[in-house]
């Protein structure tokens, strides 16, 4: 189910990497995620986008910011054929430490682990890894925390994107009992589903301190990313 969805989005991302025409035109994607990004009245907008336009304004470099699902953000980002495309808010992870190269810290990211109140409370004398289900948007650093509690094969539910925020219904409806979540980020996001923030509670902090990020490719073009760091550099004095 998910090789068809990421074949089906190839069209698209060469269409759009086809307008970048040179080392300084440069895309940058991200995915709906409030506060830290997302799309009001056709513009991009939160708390990690202005951060990043700063960024990008300070570099001179000529760009544009594409918001769309985690997945094809992902695809773009990681693709061979290009060396001119950034993401944010990417969290950065021991996984893909050598996969990118890491610009700019935005924000710095908690990620919790979040269940229906009943299960929480029997969650206290631990993770029922075998005997229940987490879930997570394909690709996303959430997948690898929960691997890193155990979850795996038939107990780790992945899906295409988070726009219909299936990971978060899949828990509601409990059909999973585990999701993992930024604390600032989910409030937002449950108001958006009008689910009552009670809804869910937070079992245990699962990773801190790794920060939400902006970054390329490991075979991003140098010049581009001499240009953000030293924007990033002058912002900083």
């Amino acid at each position: 189910m998910i090789r068809p969805f990421v074949f089906g989005c190839l069209g698209l991302l060469f269409s759009a990497l086809s307008t970048l025409t040179n080392a300084e035109d440069v895309l940058v994607v991200t995915e709906n995620y409030p506060p830290f990004n997302y799309k009001e009245d056709s513009s991009i907008k939160g708390i990690a986008t202005e951060r990043v336009r700063q960024i990008m304004d300070k570099s001179g470099l000529s760009y544009r910011i594409l918001l769309l699902p985690w997945t094809r953000a992902f695809a773009m980002a990681t693709s061979q054929n290009t060396d001119n495309v950034l993401i944010y808010s990417l969290t950065r992870t021991p996984e893909r430490e050598t996969q990118f190269e890491w610009l700019a810290q935005i924000s710095p990211a908690d990620s919790y682990l979040y269940a229906l109140p009943e299960v929480a409370e029997s969650a206290k004398g631990g993770l029922p890894v075998d005997q229940a289900r987490a879930t997570c948007v394909f690709d996303d650093a959430a997948c690898n925390m929960l691997r890193s509690l155990g979850f795996t094969g038939k107990n780790l539910i992945e899906v295409a994107d988070n726009e219909s925020a299936s990971e978060i219904r899949m828990v509601e409806a409990g059909r999973a009992e585990f999701f993992v979540a930024n604390p600032i980020y989910l409030p937002y996001r449950l108001k958006q589903l009008k689910i009552p923030e009670s809804t869910f509670t937070a079992v245990k902090l699962v990773r801190t301190g790794q920060g939400y990020y902006l970054a390329g490719p490991r075979h991003l073009h140098p010049d581009i990313a001499e240009k953000v760091r030293q924007a990033l550099s002058a912002l900083q004095q």
